[in-house]
C-alpha cells in the first residue's frame, strides 16, 4: 500500500498521521513526505517481432554474401573462357636492328598485339618469336584469354602505288612524305633514304632517329593518264 503525505495546515491532522506512522515502523523527517511502494516500471521480456526481424535481417546478409560471390564467380569463368577477338594477326612492318642478325624490338611488338587486341600490354605472357630473313612469326598468351595467339610481321612496309610524273618518275619527296604518314613520324626525323625504281614497281629502305634499325618499303608504279 502506498501512502503519500502533503504539508497539513493544522497540527492536529498532523500529529494523527505522525501517530499511525510511528505505530507501523515508518518515520517522517521532514513536513511533507512521499512513500513510494515498489518501482512501478518493469523490466520487459525481449520483443519476439524484434527478435524475428533480426533473424530475418541476418539470413538476408548472408544471401545477399553468397550472391555476391556468386556473381564474381561466372565472371572470372567467363573471362577465361573467351578468345582472342582474332587470331593470325598481320602486325605489319618493323624497324630492324642492324648490328644484331634478324632481330626486331619485342617492345615494339607486344605494343603491337596490345592495342590490335584491345588488351593492356601488361597481360601478355609467353612470347615465342621465330626470326626468318626479313620476317618472322610467333605466338603469345594474355591473361584476359584462354586461348594463345598467332602473329606474323616483317621488315617491309607497302607504301601502296604511286602515280609516275610527266618526266616518268616517282619523285623521292613524295615517297618520304608517304612513309612520314605511315611511320607516324616527322619527315625531319627519316633519314638515309634509298629508293630503287623498277618500271612498275619501286622499293628502298629508310632510317629514323626515333627508332633503332633500317625499315623497308616498297610500292607500285602506275602510268600517268594519257590525254
Amino acid at each position: 500500500m502506498c501512502i503519500s503525505m502533503n504539508t497539513p495546515h493544522k497540527g492536529n491532522n498532523m500529529k494523527k498521521l505522525l501517530t499511525i506512522l510511528g505505530s507501523v515502523g515508518l518515520v517522517a523527517t521532514t513536513s511533507a513526505a512521499v512513500i513510494a511502494c515498489g518501482d512501478k516500471s518493469q523490466q520487459k521480456a525481449p520483443d519476439k517481432k524484434d527478435e524475428k526481424k533480426d533473424i530475418e535481417k541476418s539470413k538476408k546478409e548472408e544471401e545477399k554474401d553468397k550472391d555476391s560471390e556468386k556473381e564474381k564467380t561466372p565472371e572470372k569463368e567467363e573471362k577465361m573462357n573467351s578468345m582472342f577477338p582474332k587470331q593470325n594477326l598481320d602486325l605489319g612492318a618493323f624497324f630492324k636492328y642492324d648490328n644484331k642478325n634478324n632481330s626486331f624490338s619485342q617492345l615494339e611488338i607486344k605494343q603491337k598485339i596490345a592495342e590490335l587486341s584491345n588488351v593492356h600490354i601488361s597481360t601478355l605472357t609467353d612470347l615465342n618469336i621465330t626470326y626468318e630473313k626479313d620476317s618472322g612469326e610467333g605466338t603469345v598468351r594474355s591473361t584476359k584469354y584462354s586461348d594463345t595467339l598467332k602473329f606474323k610481321f616483317s621488315n617491309t612496309l607497302d607504301l601502296g602505288e604511286f602515280q609516275k610524273e610527266t618526266n616518268g618518275t616517282v619523285p623521292q619527296a613524295k615517297v618520304k612524305k608517304k612513309l612520314s604518314e605511315t611511320l607516324k613520324q616527322s619527315e625531319k626525323d627519316l633519314v638515309g633514304l634509298e629508293v630503287k625504281y623498277e618500271e612498275k614497281t619501286g622499293s628502298g629502305t629508310v632510317k629514323s632517329n626515333k627508332k633503332m634499325g633500317t625499315i623497308s618499303f616498297k610500292f607500285t608504279i602506275k602510268e600517268q593518264n594519257k590525254k
